[in-house]
């Protein structure tokens, strides 16, 4: 089952590769604009990961979807998230998903630098096969993340 999902994802890769290629699009445009997150500790105001890197981008209001990858239990994946300020202290909820599992996360994160925050709080969702594998399917996000 992963070997045709991996086969069918890089086959789709290809495509749109030639596809933009052909059409001399940039394919790196949507990926110039918005913010970057780099996160250390168990789980994230995004992907629940140990290590990871975000890659977000506004939508509506106070909405942002994301892009990432780390070592943990999304691997890679992406979401939306929902932050009453993002780069000060405030609330988060996210929904994300990746290879492994989909996890809605939820707390608070307090400001402790220019771009610095301590993120605390909960997250739920499908048991993964690291860190949630002894932890269950509700469990706490106690994360380091730096907003670039």
């Amino acid at each position: 089952m992963i070997s045709k999902i991996r086969t069918l994802y890089i086959a789709g890769c290809l495509a749109l590769l030639s596809s933009t290629a052909l059409h001399g699009e940039d394919l790196l445009a949507p990926l110039k604009g918005g913010d970057w997150t780099i996160n250390a500790g168990f789980g994230s105001s995004k992907l629940y990961n140990i290590v990871g890197i975000v890659k977000e981008l506004p939508l509506e209001g106070k909405w942002r979807w994301y892009i990432g990858a780390g070592l943990g239990d999304i691997l890679v994946g992406g979401g939306v998230s929902w932050f009453s300020d993002r780069e000060n202290d405030g609330l988060f909820l996210s929904l994300n998903a990746g290879l492994i599992g989909a996890y809605l996360n939820g707390g608070y994160q307090f400001k402790v630098g220019k771009q610095s925050h301590l993120v605390f709080g909960l997250s739920a969702g499908t048991e993964g096969r690291f860190v949630s594998k002894s932890l269950g399917l509700l469990r706490p996000v106690v994360a380091f993340e730096y907003h670039l």
